[in-house]
C-alpha cells in the first residue's frame, strides 16, 4: 500500500502490534508524516494555490489496540530530528498551547488521548478552557500560511508573541464509543469534524500468529534507514528560546495529479456538498485534506533516496489516488460517527424534556428523589446526576435546599424551573 518512508513506518507499527494491521496503523503513519514534514513542506500549485501539509488526525479504535504505540512512533520520529520539544502529550489550555507554538516557531505535535472523555468534559462550564483550546485549533487550521495574532495582557511579561505560519499536527485518539458519547451534532455543524482526517477500527482485528511476537521497541528504536531519511530535515538549534530553523520542502503537483484532484473536487466532493446535512458538514475540507496527504506521501518517497533533493519534490497522480482513497474511507466513517453523535444528543434532549415536563406537572418544583424516580426512571445514577448538573449549569433548572413539610432531618435537594426560562 505505502511506499517510501511511509512504508517503513508502517512496517515498524506492524512489528510493534500484536494484531494484524488496520486503519489505525494507517492513521499512525499519516500523523507521523504530518508531525515530521508538515511544518516545512508546502504544496506550491495546489487546486487552490499554495497549501500546507500539516494535518489534524482522529484515530478511533477499541481499547488495547495500540493507540499508545502510535503516539510513541510520532514522538520517536520527532526526537530523531532533534525536535522532541515539539511533542505536547496531553490537553493543554489554549494559552499554554499558543505559548508553545511561539517558542517552537509555529510547530507542535499535540497528541491528545481519550479524546472522547475530553469531548464530554468541555461541555462543562468549569472546563471551558478546553473549549477555548479547540477553538484555537480550529482557527490555526487555516493560518498555516499567515499569522496567529499575539496575545497582549496588562502585565507585558505575560505577552505571547505572534506566530508566523503556525502548522501544528493534532492527533486525537479515543475508543469509538467514548468519542460518539462525548460529541454532539453541534460539533459537526461547527466545522470541527471536517478538519479531521479519520481512521476507525470499530472491530478488533485478529491476533497475529503465535510465532509472530510483537516488538514494542520497534516504534522507539527506529532503524538506521528511517533515521537517515527523517534526519534529512533535521533542525538547527539556534538557542534555548529561539525556534529551530528548518529547510523548506517545496512540492509541485504534476498535471495529472492536479487533474485527478479537480475530478475529486467537482464530482465526489461537490455532490456531497450539494446533498447538504451531515454529508456536507463532514466533506467540507475533503479536497484540502486529500491534497495535504498527497503532498506528505510525495515527500515520503523523496526522503528515502539520498540522491534526490527536497527543494522541489514532485507529487504525482499515484500519491493523489492513494490520498483520495484514504480520505474517502475516513469521511464515510466520520459521517457515521457524526450521525450517531446526533442520535446520542437527541436522547439527552428527550431526557431534558422529560424533566421539564415533570416539573411543570408538579407546579414548577420537585425533590431530586421524585425526579429520578418518575422522570428519569431507567437511567443509571451517574447519568441522572450528570443530566441534572448540566441542566443546572445551563440555567434550565435551579437547585435549592428546602425543608419538606412533615419530614424531619436535613434539608432536601429540590429542583425548580429557572425563573428566566419560558415553558409552553
Amino acid at each position: 500500500m505505502f511506499t517510501g518512508l511511509a512504508a517503513r513506518l508502517h512496517d515498524q507499527l506492524k512489528k510493534a502490534s500484536d494484531r494484524k494491521p488496520g486503519n489505525t496503523h494507517v492513521g499512525g503513519v499519516i500523523a507521523t508524516l504530518s508531525a515530521v514534514f508538515g511544518p516545512t513542506a508546502v504544496i506550491q500549485n495546489g487546486v487552490q494555490g499554495k497549501c500546507c501539509t500539516n494535518l489534524y488526525v482522529l484515530i478511533l479504535a477499541q481499547t488495547a489496540f495500540g493507540k499508545e504505540t502510535i503516539r510513541s512512533l510520532v514522538s520517536a520520529s520527532l526526537r530523531k530530528t532533534g525536535r522532541g520539544n515539539e511533542v505536547f502529550d496531553g490537553a493543554p489550555s489554549d494559552v499554554s498551547f499558543h505559548a508553545l507554538l511561539a517558542r517552537t516557531g509555529g510547530r507542535s505535535a499535540l497528541l491528545i488521548d481519550e479524546a472522547g472523555i475530553l469531548a464530554k468534559a468541555i461541555k462543562s462550564t468549569s472546563l471551558s478552557w478546553q473549549r477555548l483550546l479547540m477553538s484555537l485549533l480550529m482557527q490555526i487550521y487555516g493560518r498555516g500560511l499567515t499569522q496567529l495574532e499575539a496575545r497582549r495582557y496588562r502585565d507585558s511579561k505575560k505577552d505571547i508573541d505572534p506566530v508566523e505560519n503556525p502548522r501544528p499536527t493534532l492527533m486525537l485518539t479515543s475508543t469509538v464509543g467514548d468519542f460518539v458519547d462525548g460529541t454532539t451534532q453541534e460539533d459537526s455543524a461547527s466545522g470541527f469534524f471536517n478538519r479531521l482526517v479519520t481512521f476507525v477500527d470499530e472491530e478488533m482485528p485478529t491476533l497475529k500468529a503465535r510465532e509472530d511476537r510483537p516488538d514494542r521497541q520497534a516504534v522507539i528504536d527506529l532503524p538506521d534507514d528511517i533515521g537517515a531519511a527523517i534526519k534529512r530535515i533535521e533542525g538547527v538549534q539556534m538557542g534555548p528560546e529561539l525556534p529551530q530553523r528548518l529547510p523548506s520542502i517545496l512540492i509541485t503537483c504534476t498535471g495529472q495529479a492536479l487533474e485527478r484532484l479537480l475530478d475529486f473536487k467537482f464530482d465526489d466532493v461537490e455532490a456531497s456538498m450539494q446533498s447538504g446535512g451531515l454529508k456536507a458538514e463532514t466533506w467540507g475540507r475533503a479536497v484540502e485534506n486529500a491534497q495535504r496527504i498527497a503532498g506528505l506521501l510525495a515527500v515520503s518517497d523523496a526522503v528515502m533516496d539520498p540522491n534526490r533533493g527536497l527543494t522541489d519534490v514532485v507529487c504525482d497522480v499515484r500519491h493523489v489516488e492513494q490520498a483520495i482513497a484514504i480520505i474517502t474511507q475516513g469521511l464515510s466513517q466520520l459521517e457515521d460517527i457524526a450521525s450517531q453523535a446526533g442520535r446520542s444528543q437527541s436522547a439527552i434532549s428527550k431526557l431534558k424534556d422529560d424533566v421539564i415536563r415533570y416539573l411543570e406537572k408538579e407546579g414548577g418544583r420537585a425533590p431530586r428523589a421524585f425526579i429520578t424516580r418518575h422522570a428519569l426512571r431507567g437511567s443509571d445514577s451517574d447519568a441522572r446526576n450528570r443530566l441534572l448538573n448540566a441542566m443546572t449549569e445551563d440555567g434550565e433548572i435551579e437547585q435549592i435546599e428546602e425543608v419538606i413539610e412533615g419530614k424531619t432531618g436535613p434539608k432536601t435537594d429540590v429542583f425548580r424551573l429557572a425563573r428566566n426560562t419560558a415553558h409552553d
